[in-house]
Formats: C-alpha cells, structure tokens, sequence
C-alpha cells in the first residue's frame, strides 16, 4: 500500500477503519488488474482463433470447397465474433471500475480532500464523464440520487438487458473486438 500522504486528523479507531478500508480497496484494484490481464489474453487467443477459421473457410472455398458449408462456416464464425463482443464491455466497465477506485484511494489517502465535497463532486463528474454506454451512466444517476442498489440494478435489468451485443455507443461507434 502506499504511504499515505497526510494522515486525516481523525480518531485511532476511525484512522484504522479507514486505512484497512484503503486496503481492501487496493485489493479489489489488484484482483481486477489480474482478471482484465487474464481475460485479454485468453481474448487475443480466441480471436485469433476466428480469424484462422475464417481463413480456413476462405481457402477451402478458393481450392472448390463445397459452397454451403464454406458459408455454414463463416456464419458460425460471425455469430461466435457477434456473442464474444460482450467481453469488450465488461471490459469497459471493470475499467472504469478500476479507474473510480483508484480516484477514491487518493482522495481517502489526502486529509485536504477527503473532507472537501468539491473533491468528491469532482470524482463524481470524472466517473460519470468516462462512460460511454447509456445503462453506466444512469446507474450512475440512480446511485448518486440515492436509489438502493437492488433497485439501481433492477432499472439496468428491466431497460438494458438483451440490447444488442453489437449496440453502438454516445459517439456513434459500433463496439468491435476485431
């Protein structure tokens, strides 16, 4: 962990409270480091892996290959890439995951932040600013105003589940893996 910067003038009990949340906080960064890591490795393998079937269907269609099955193999290939992009957004999302925590870290680590509600209004804007996906930013509105958890993920259920895996984000790009 690293040293903190300037201990807040709190109580021993409410200091050891605060530091071992710290911790715990470095910890969940540190598990999602290992997972994204873990995670796009085994990404590049897969994509890899689709590009070569591709190929594979191409060559057979080039060396007299039968047509249908050429085509049954290229459209097997497009479904799998179409059903694997939901990885980039998961992706996404533990990125700002991380992003956020580590924002929170520094702010708990500075007693000149840590009681100033324009540093946490501050942290709020810059998470709420890097999202790009509809469903992130409105948990992130139900949150802030309050709204339970179970309920903030009950609004993402009821308006975001099944959208289509290949929805384009605010700026108008298509989410692709390859």
């Amino acid at each position: 962990m690293n040293a903190m910067q300037s201990a807040p003038h709190l109580n021993s009990d409410d200091w050891q409270h605060l530091e071992q949340t710290v911790k715990m906080l470095y910890l969940a960064i540190a598990q999602i480091e290992t997972a994204l890591g873990e995670g796009n490795q085994e990404a590049g393998i897969i994509g890899e892996a689709f590009s070569q079937i591709s190929q594979h269907a191409k060559s057979l269609r080039a060396n007299g290959g039968d047509p249908d099955t050429c085509h049954a193999i290229d459209q097997q290939v497009l479904q799998a890439v179409t059903a694997f992009q939901f990885y980039d957004r998961v992706s996404q999302r533990v990125d700002h995951v991380q992003v956020g925590l580590r924002r929170l870290i520094e702010v708990m680590e500075n007693e000149g932040d840590l009681h100033n509600p324009a540093v946490w209004q501050k942290i709020q804007e810059e998470i709420k600013s890097s999202y790009t996906m509809e469903a992130e930013r409105m948990m992130f509105d139900k949150i802030m105003q309050g709204v339970s958890l179970e309920e903030a993920l009950e609004i993402f259920r009821h308006n975001f589940r099944g959208q289509d895996a290949t929805a384009e984000d605010e700026d108008g790009d298509e989410v692709e893996f390859f």
